[in-house]
């Protein structure tokens, strides 16, 4: 709005609003104009143009830059337009139109976001916007709001650590209960993604303890308690987690809802019922393809990969990972990596050495510090004697 632009300039310039608007008009009509209350008329602006010594066109052009971006955010708001909201806030940083920054930066996060490319141009955005709500000495309504934003595009572009700062120093303010529950859910779902199932746990049921925390927010939280949980060894909380939140899911958002279904089928494959487990799946696969979703699939794939091992079928099982890695394109190397440890392990049942140390070799690079750990969690049902070989492995 046109009001905080003439305040920061009039505190640049070390006025006051007396001293700005002395003998042009009461001080009261300053201070509704800075509030956002009072748009003022050109004429107006003219004069604290003068008196503030800038051009009346900043303040005009100010003005108009709003008028248009208000427009574009009302249409983006229907369409969900990237290119329209990349246009409004390059016009806001034109101006350096704080406030419609935020605006522009907060709609843009809503926007399903097709690549990682354009993850990235939107945490570019909001570092500017941060960068610039720093120069100044006030504070913005929407601070939290846009500190939530950044984190979790930290956590869209796999920048887990930077994520998990980000989530744990909001944690930390003073926050209404729903918000601290969607931040603590969200740190949790981070922790998940590091492996660190025991400290993810604990914040989603912290999470879970909130007074008057929404429906939805809870049946988050059980989901992500029901991936923990099984990662835990404690089999039946996971299933019975995972159901509370299908129940919420199954109307209200079916997306999250297949997810939880594909999550079934992995607790039932690890009890090795296969029936059970392909059903899952296959309603999973289905919702997966019919909606282009390759990285889901890719996940869904290696639970198929792990039922053919289980059931003897290495050739298949290999023929399965080789699909998985063309569905990623890049997209998630610790999955990839996962893909190449179960290579590793179907190379040496077949007695292809060289090819088995090739597996293992891609393993490595792509797991890096994360390797020993995804050893020991990524199959429930895997026998000590492949694990101390594994072990052997990293020690080399």
């Amino acid at each position: 709005m046109i009001g905080s632009k003439i305040k920061r300039l009039r505190i640049a310039k070390g006025l006051t609003q007396q001293q700005l608007i002395d003998g042009l008009f009461d001080r009261s009509y300053l201070s509704n104009i800075e509030r956002g209350k009072i748009i003022p008329p050109v004429e107006t602006l003219a004069l604290l143009a003068t008196r503030l010594e800038v051009p009346l066109s900043l303040l005009t052009d100010y003005m108009e830059v709003i008028a248009e971006v208000s427009e574009l955010l009302d249409t983006v708001r229907k369409t969900k337009d990237i290119q329209l909201v990349r246009k409004a806030f390059t016009l806001c940083v034109r101006v350096e139109a704080i406030e419609s920054m935020i605006e522009c930066v907060l709609e843009w996060s809503k926007i399903q976001l097709p690549n990682l490319n354009q993850h990235v141009e939107l945490l570019e955005a909001i570092n500017h916007t941060i960068f610039l709500m720093g120069t100044l000495d006030e504070e913005f309504p929407q601070n939290v709001d846009l500190l939530l934003c950044r984190a979790n595009t930290y956590f869209y572009l796999g920048m887990l650590d930077q994520a998990i700062l980000a989530y744990k120093g909001l944690e930390q303010r003073d926050l209404p209960n729903e918000l601290l529950g969607r931040i603590k859910i969200s740190l949790g779902s981070t922790l998940i993604r590091t492996l660190n199932y025991k400290a993810a746990y604990e914040k989603l049921q912290e999470a879970l303890e909130l007074a008057d925390l929404p429906e939805s927010l809870r049946a988050r939280a059980h989901q992500g308690l029901g991936v923990c949980c099984r990662y835990l060894g404690q089999w039946s909380a996971a299933k019975q987690h995972s159901m509370l939140a299908g129940e919420y899911f199954l109307h209200k958002d079916f997306n999250r809802y297949i997810h939880i279904q594909h999550g079934l089928g992995i607790l039932w494959l690890d009890k090795l019922d296969f029936d059970k487990a392909a059903k899952y799946f296959a309603e999973a696969q289905e919702y997966y393809r019919a909606n282009h979703m390759m990285l889901p699939e890719a996940q869904l794939c290696e639970e198929f990969v792990r039922a053919e091992f289980y059931k003897g079928r290495f050739e298949e099982a290999n023929a399965i990972c080789n699909r998985g890695l063309q569905l990623l394109k890049g997209l998630d190397a610790a999955l990839a990596g996962k893909f190449f440890l179960w290579k590793s392990r179907i190379y040496q049942i077949l007695q292809e050495p060289s090819r088995e140390e090739d597996a293992w070799q891609a393993a490595k690079g792509l797991l890096g510090p994360q390797l020993k750990t995804t050893i020991d969690t990524m199959d429930p049902n895997m026998p000590k004697e492949t694990k101390k070989n594994f072990y052997k492995k990293i020690g080399e």
